[in-house]
C-alpha cells in the first residue's frame, strides 16, 4: 500500500515548482485533496505545516478530526465542514453553497463538503467528497452507487465552474 502511494505522488513532489502566470494570464487555482488518516495521525501540525508549505488555494479533506481541523486552522486557513470526516479549507473565505439540501438530499448523498470560493474569474463551487463503504443512504458496498448521487448532484451546479474531489474508493 505505501509503496504503491509513494510511486503515485512521486512525480508530484518531484516536479519543477508551476511557472508564475503572465500578466493578464488566466486565474490558476491551486488544489491539493488529502485523506489525512483521522485519529492515527500522530503530528497534525507537521501535516499542516506540509500542507500551508504547498501554498494551496484550497485544500479537499478527507478524514479530519478535530485536532487535524484545529492544526489546518493554526497555518491560517479557514474551514467549511462537510458530513462525517470532509471538510473544505481556504485562506480565503469560504461561502456557503449556492443552494441548500434538502431532508432526502443529506440522507442520498455520500459524505461530503460543499463550498463556494470567490475567485478574480468567479466563483469557484467546491465539493470534497469521501465515498466509504458502506454507502450511507443505502448500504451499499460499491462505491459506485455514492459515484451516482455524486454526478447526480454535480448536475445542479455549472460544470465550467465545479471542482469535485477527494478519496473515491474505486
Amino acid at each position: 500500500g505505501i509503496a504503491a502511494a509513494g510511486a503515485l505522488i512521486a512525480p508530484e513532489l518531484l516536479r519543477p515548482p508551476p511557472r508564475p502566470l503572465a500578466t493578464g494570464a488566466a486565474f490558476r487555482l491551486r488544489v491539493i485533496q488529502i485523506n489525512i488518516g483521522g485519529r492515527r495521525v500522530k503530528d497534525p501540525d507537521r501535516i499542516a505545516r506540509w500542507l500551508a508549505a504547498q501554498k494551496p488555494d484550497v485544500i479537499l479533506v478527507d478524514d479530519v478530526v478535530p485536532p487535524i481541523r484545529a492544526a489546518i486552522e493554526r497555518q491560517g486557513f479557514r474551514w467549511r465542514r462537510g458530513t462525517a470526516w470532509t471538510g473544505i479549507a481556504s485562506r480565503e473565505p469560504l461561502l456557503p453553497a449556492p443552494f441548500p439540501f434538502s431532508a432526502k438530499d443529506w440522507r442520498e448523498m455520500p459524505d461530503l463538503a460543499r463550498a463556494r470560493l470567490s475567485t478574480p474569474d468567479g466563483p469557484a463551487d467546491i465539493i470534497a467528497t469521501h465515498l466509504i463503504r458502506p454507502f450511507r443512504g443505502t448500504g451499499s458496498r460499491d462505491p459506485r452507487a455514492g459515484v451516482s448521487h455524486l454526478a447526480a448532484l454535480a448536475q445542479r451546479y455549472d460544470k465550467a465552474r465545479l471542482i469535485i474531489g477527494g478519496d473515491l474508493n474505486l
